[in-house]
């Protein structure tokens, strides 16, 4: 009887737990309790603005949606200090971001003097999360951004594909997360900032009869990013004047960072691009040979010539439709002669003046790499649709660009 009224009991007590009822008449019931809400944390956008540190300068944040940067309305904005450092709130937002300085001015490395910010200095990246994010933006980020933007829509890949190309570029591991600080002890933003002084001393050398560093630095950051965008890659120009750059930044006694930068390796394939001009017309056929510089060779078979697939190809005005053809034939340099290709091309629906082939090419070993102007033309001639020849009309090389 004691065992079954104990149990009764412990029955009793755990459906009274149950109900949530106290022992006293069931009129009372437990204080609720009121749930804890922990508010979402912001994603704060920390670094610098630097080509020396930027005082002054505006910085804004943008999303990326869609594939494109939507400049309608900046989702943070701060200014930058004394030492080109700055903060943005940006709340919750996550995802990929478009950072922008304006304005503002920098001590220039190599020349001492003030120097104003007249275009902007952009960097993008792709992973905004919660909590702080470093991000610099620099020279070498306004490239890594047009290069980005010159990929088709702004993903994750196309992002971080531009960042790392420009890194790799100059020799550096990360030109987002890293900051190019001149008297750190870390060596990567050591790198950095002589990387950053390199520019400087571009910059310094570039300049035009009566043109001023500021607009000096406008004009090369808007040509180089040009190139990145519509070509993804430098220019051997550019890459040429960056190395002379680094040499004469080395031995200048203006280099106070402590490290110094590798020089860009010069391509060692490129394109050449062929274009008409002349008299308006619809062509349909073209027979031309050019000559080749010194260094330059084109795949082709030892015993015929025929170059290999893919080499020479149409394109421009004249990749239009399907029914049309292009061949070449490859002659070695011997001695006293300079290596030669012939090229018969034609399309059957014609096309207008302008770019009509590229030809890829590689260079010997030691070989320089060529300007447009080395190739020349030595024959051409040009049909109609019914056949009949053209007048008025003449080839020539446009640009040769590194691969």
């Amino acid at each position: 009887m004691r065992a079954r009224s104990f149990l009764s009991s412990v029955i009793y007590l755990a459906v009274l737990a149950l109900s949530g009822c106290g022992g006293g008449g069931g009129g009372g019931g437990e204080t609720p309790v009121t749930p804890v809400t922990v508010p979402p944390q912001a994603t704060t956008l920390t670094g610098m603005a630097s080509k020396g540190p930027i005082q002054a300068g505006t910085v804004k944040a943008f999303a990326v949606s869609f594939g494109a940067v939507d400049t309608s309305k900046p989702i943070g904005q701060g200014v930058t200090d004394g030492s080109g450092n700055y903060s943005l709130d940006i709340g919750q937002y996550k995802g990929p971001v478009m950072m922008e300085v304006t304005g503002g001015a920098f001590t220039d490395e190599v020349s001492g003097t003030t120097v104003t910010l007249k275009a902007p200095l952009r960097a993008i990246f792709a992973n905004a999360t919660t909590g702080k994010k470093t991000v610099a933006i620099t020279p070498m980020t306004e490239l890594a951004f047009r290069k980005a933007k010159g990929s088709g829509p702004l993903t994750t890949d196309t992002i971080s594909n531009a960042n790392s190309g420009v890194a790799a570029t100059f020799g550096l591991k990360d030109i987002v997360s890293t900051l190019p600080v001149a008297g750190s002890a870390v060596a990567d933003q050591k790198k950095y900032a002589a990387a950053c002084g390199t520019f400087s001393q571009l910059v310094n050398s570039s300049m035009k009869t009566g043109e001023s560093l500021d607009d000096a630095l406008a004009r090369v950051v808007t040509q180089m990013g040009d190139e990145q965008e519509n070509g993804g890659r430098l220019s051997v120009d550019s890459i040429n004047m960056i190395n002379t750059a680094v040499s004469d930044f080395n031995s200048s006694g203006k280099n106070g960072t402590g490290s110094t930068i590798d020089p860009i390796p010069t391509p060692t394939s490129g394109l050449l691009k062929l274009s008409t001009a002349g008299t308006a017309n619809v062509i349909a056929g073209i027979d031309m040979s050019i000559n080749l510089p010194a260094g330059v060779i084109v795949d082709a078979d030892p015993l015929t010539g025929v170059v290999t697939d893919g080499i020479v190809t149409i394109s421009g005005v004249a990749a239009v439709g399907t029914r049309n053809v292009i061949v070449a034939k490859y002659t070695p340099a011997s001695i006293g002669t300079p290596a030669n290709l012939h090229i018969i091309m034609a399309n059957g629906l014609g096309f207008n003046l302008g770019e009509f082939a590229t030809i890829q090419f590689d260079l010997a070993t030691g070989a320089s790499f060529p300007a447009a102007n080395a190739f020349s033309v030595t024959t051409f001639s040009a049909k109609g649709l019914n056949g009949a020849g053209l007048s008025g009309i003449t080839a020539a090389p446009v640009s040769a660009t590194g691969i």
